[in-house]
């Protein structure tokens, strides 16, 4: 149990990381109401989908993958 907490803290100090290299930002304020998240979807079939520059798009392509394959070892990933 322990090395999956270190494995999880681990994982959320490289996705930190993640954040300042991309120049992402958290927006602040009131959340907007989800009326309906069944219609949502998180799934990137092949990358087509998303846009954006190119080298962008693989990158967050490969890290999509990545953690797809990593968590697939604990069973989220199905």
């Amino acid at each position: 149990m322990k090395d999956k907490v270190n494995d999880i803290i681990t994982r959320l100090q490289d996705l930190v990381e993640d954040k300042a290299t991309l120049r992402l930002i958290v927006k602040e304020g009131p959340r907007l109401k989800i009326v309906n998240r069944r219609l949502q979807t998180s799934k990137v079939d092949d990358g087509s989908s998303i846009v954006g520059r190119e080298g962008e798009k693989e990158v967050l392509v490969c890290r999509f993958e990545t953690l797809r394959c990593s968590h697939s070892w604990y069973g989220w990933g199905r």
